[in-house]
C-alpha cells in the first residue's frame, strides 16, 4: 500500500538507530511499533548486521507476546541461516525458554520440563561458559526438583496401593537421574524401607 511504501521511502534512520527505536519501543512496551522498525531494517537494510539481530529482537517480542510457536521458528531460522553468529546462543536460549514458561501453568506437562532441561543442557555443552550459563544452571535446579518431586508423588501413589515394582521404578529413576534434586533424602528413605522389607540388603 501507499502508506507502507512512504514508510520507507521517508525513514530517516540508519539500521543501528531503527534497531535503537524497536528497543525503545519494547521497553514502553509497544510491541507491535517495535516489530515495525525491525521490519524496515529488513526492508531498507536486508545484509545489515542489525537485520539478524533484529531478527532475534522479533523473537523476543514474540515471546513477550506468549506466542511461543512463533519464537521457536524464528529461532529455528536464525540457527538455520546464521549457524557461526554469535548470538546463536541466545536463540537457543530463547527457544528453551518457551518450555520453561509453560511449567508455571497449572496444567503444564511433564513434557515441556524435559524439553526445557534437555535445550538448556544443550546449550551448558554446546556453548560453554556462555553469560546465559548462572541462569540456565539455576532453571535447570529447578526443573530438576519440579520433576524429581513429581516423580516422588507418583512412587507414594503406588506406595500406598502397595504395588512396590511401580514405586520402585519412579524411585530409582530419582536416584539415577535427579541425585541433587531436593527429593532426594526422601526417595532414599523410600527405597531402604523398601529394600528391607524385601530383605534385600546386600551386605
Amino acid at each position: 500500500s501507499n502508506l507502507e511504501q512512504n514508510l520507507y521511502e521517508n525513514n530517516k534512520f540508519e539500521d543501528y538507530e531503527l534497531f535503537e527505536r524497536a528497543n525503545k519501543y519494547i521497553s514502553l512496551n509497544q510491541l507491535n511499533l517495535a516489530l515495525v522498525e525491525i521490519d524496515k531494517i529488513n526492508v531498507l537494510y536486508p545484509s545489515s548486521s542489525y537485520s539478524n539481530k533484529g531478527m532475534l529482537l522479533s523473537a523476543y517480542i514474540h515471546f513477550l507476546e506468549e506466542d511461543y510457536e512463533k519464537t521457536r521458528a524464528i529461532a529455528e531460522n536464525f540457527k538455520k541461516y546464521y549457524p557461526g553468529n554469535k548470538d546463536i546462543v541466545y536463540a537457543n536460549y530463547l527457544d528453551a525458554m518457551t518450555y520453561y514458561v509453560l511449567i508455571k501453568k497449572p496444567n503444564y506437562s511433564q513434557k515441556n520440563a524435559k524439553d526445557a532441561l534437555n535445550k538448556f543442557n544443550f546449550i551448558l555443552n554446546a556453548y560453554p561458559g556462555n553469560v546465559y550459563e548462572i541462569d540456565i544452571i539455576t532453571k535447570i535446579n529447578i526443573l530438576d526438583n519440579n520433576l524429581a518431586a513429581s516423580k516422588l508423588s507418583t512412587a507414594k501413589f503406588y506406595m500406598n496401593k502397595k504395588n512396590v515394582n511401580g514405586a520402585l521404578i519412579y524411585l530409582k529413576d530419582i536416584y539415577e537421574n535427579h541425585s541433587s534434586s531436593l527429593s532426594i533424602e526422601e526417595t532414599l528413605y523410600h527405597l531402604s524401607k523398601i529394600y528391607n522389607s524385601l530383605s534385600e540388603i546386600e551386605i
